[in-house]
């Protein structure tokens, strides 16, 4: 079996806390943004769910990583494209989710 190198390891943790921290910031910053614009509190409430999708940056990631890092490169791909599959499987679903909630779409869709 094939052992993952420590590099490999802390590249992991920096991956899936980056994640994290990107949709959080996204959230955050989404709120700030329409507190200044005074936009309707709904907007306010549920524009940060609707930003997750993110799937054409990581992938780039992905790409430079291959490069950047051959010796590693394809098992940092694997990571960074299969955080993208779960980003893009729960973005839609938390953009309608939000869409719902804030009266913006029926709840028939």
């Amino acid at each position: 079996m094939h052992q993952i190198p420590e590099i490999a390891l802390g590249f992991i943790a920096i991956s899936i806390g980056s994640q994290f921290k990107l949709s959080y910031l996204k959230i955050v910053g989404a709120a700030l943004g329409v507190k200044i614009s005074h936009s309707e509190p709904v907007v306010q409430k549920y524009l940060g769910l609707t930003l997750i999708p993110q799937a054409g940056v990581a992938i780039g990631l992905a790409t430079l990583a291959m490069t950047g890092i051959p010796e590693y490169g394809k098992e940092i791909q694997t990571i960074i494209l299969s955080a993208t599959v779960i980003y893009e499987l729960i973005g839609p679903v938390a953009a309608k989710l939000a869409l719902k909630k804030a009266g913006e779409i029926e709840n028939s869709l």
